[in-house]
Order: structure tokens, then C-alpha cells, then sequence
């Protein structure tokens, strides 16, 4: 029996609606993977290890070469791009383009379920229900955490978003978005040094 856990969702998701996760419990490893399979379809130990072996290698040659791969039953891979981290993303319409092959990589290997599996997956999970999660939201308004970082800054030569989450209580994303609107408003006397990783709050006036 798996447990469901009732989440609210963020203002940006939908204030004050649900959304639900599986409660995860614990990984099902490569080794217990492997042993389930030997346990249950009396398969060989190094059988099981030299299929999965051959499938991850094939995987990524033919992901390599600019396919994508599916496998009926299981799903379908393909490859998502990104800049590099320490490039500067270009506007599309520039007339010099800043980016080479070099300056792109493999950001991450996407993978769909094939509707097969999901079907087979949700005929076997009996779910009951479990706890619920409910954003924690802070007492205080913008105006008062705008003084707060202020404050900080006071004392400090520049602030983080980890810094601001400290001080206010709000999560990451929240104090992202909080601290990327006083950046753009200019009467906030916020703006920012640095760029990506490295990028801090400081007052405007320095």
C-alpha cells in the first residue's frame, strides 16, 4: 500500500489549491533491482548486469548522434541542451551571435513513460491517504522585509538569496522572485553585482 501526500500549492501554482505526491519512502537501488529481478524472473545475476550495462551504452551512443530512442512499453529518451554555465545566454535576435558549439552542452536526458507502463503502474498502486503540506508563509509584508534587507545591508556588503530566505522566511523561489522585483523597481534602492552563481544584493547608492 504507497501513501499520497496532500500538498498546497504556491501562490504562483494557485493559492489555496491541492496538488499530490507519492510519499517516497526509500530508493530501490541497482543492487535490489537486480536481485528482484534474478528473485522473481529466475534470471541470472550477470545476465540482468550485462543487459543494463548494454542498454545504457547504446543509449548514449544513439542520444550522442542526434537521436532520439524509445523502447515500447518502457518510454522514450532524448537529450535537452543548455548554455554552459559560465556563458552568458544571447538574445535571439542579436546580430552577432556570442555562442559556438563549445558553449553548448548536454544539460540533462529527458525521458517520457510510455502509456503502456503508466497503465501498468496505476493498475498495481493501491493508494491510501497520508499527511498534508502546507506552505509556510511569513507574518511580515514586503515593505517590512525590503527594511529588513536594508538593514542587513547596513552591516553587510552584499546579500544572498540564502541570506534573504534567513531573514525572512520565505523559500527559494519566493525570495527569488521578491528580490528579482526590487531589483527592477527603482525605488527600492536594490540592485544587483555579479551575474548567475555569483550574483548578490547591495544598496543601489554604492
Amino acid at each position: 500500500m504507497a501513501e499520497y501526500i496532500k500538498h498546497e500549492m504556491s501562490e504562483k501554482m494557485g493559492s489555496g489549491k491541492a496538488f499530490y505526491r507519492l510519499a517516497t519512502y526509500s530508493n530501490f537501488s541497482m543492487e535490489d533491482f537486480i536481485d528482484y529481478m534474478r528473485r522473481n524472473e529466475g534470471l541470472k545475476e550477470s545476465h540482468v548486469r550485462a543487459v543494463i550495462a548494454g542498454i545504457t551504452e547504446q543509449l548514449a551512443q544513439m542520444l550522442s548522434i542526434g537521436h532520439t530512442v524509445t523502447i515500447e512499453g518502457f518510454g522514450t529518451f532524448r537529450i535537452s541542451l543548455g548554455v554552459k554555465p559560465n556563458k552568458e545566454i544571447e538574445d535571439f535576435d542579436s546580430d552577432e551571435s556570442k555562442r559556438n558549439a563549445d558553449s553548448i552542452y548536454v544539460r540533462n536526458i529527458l525521458f517520457k513513460a510510455d502509456k503502456n507502463l503508466v497503465r501498468m503502474v496505476n493498475e498495481r498502486t493501491k493508494l491510501e491517504r497520508g499527511g498534508e503540506c502546507r506552505i509556510k508563509r511569513p507574518t511580515s509584508t514586503r515593505e517590512e522585509r525590503l527594511a529588513m534587507l536594508h538593514t542587513y545591508l547596513e552591516v553587510h556588503p552584499s546579500a544572498h538569496v540564502a541570506d534573504y530566505m534567513h531573514l525572512t522566511g520565505l523559500n527559494r523561489n519566493a525570495a527569488t522572485r521578491e528580490l528579482r522585483a526590487f531589483r527592477e523597481d527603482p525605488t527600492s534602492g536594490i540592485k544587483t553585482q555579479g551575474r548567475r552563481s555569483y550574483k548578490v544584493y547591495i544598496k543601489a547608492g554604492i
